[in-house]
């Protein structure tokens, strides 16, 4: 459930994960969107509060 804190977590993971071999540059991070993980069943998608992918330019 959302609450006046929901916002400001993300925002926070954000600034502090840096995982030592990556640089920042090398990270992406973001936040309620969906994430579609097999091109044949497009319904087949989750929205997480947060997530990080490394070594994306």
């Amino acid at each position: 459930m959302r609450d006046e804190f929901h916002d400001l977590q993300p925002q926070l993971l954000s600034m502090t994960f840096r995982p030592r071999n990556y640089t920042a540059s090398d990270i992406f991070s973001g936040s309620d969107m969906n994430l579609y993980y097999d091109v044949h069943h497009t319904l087949s998608h989750k929205w997480p509060d947060w997530f990080a992918v490394v070594e994306v330019p």
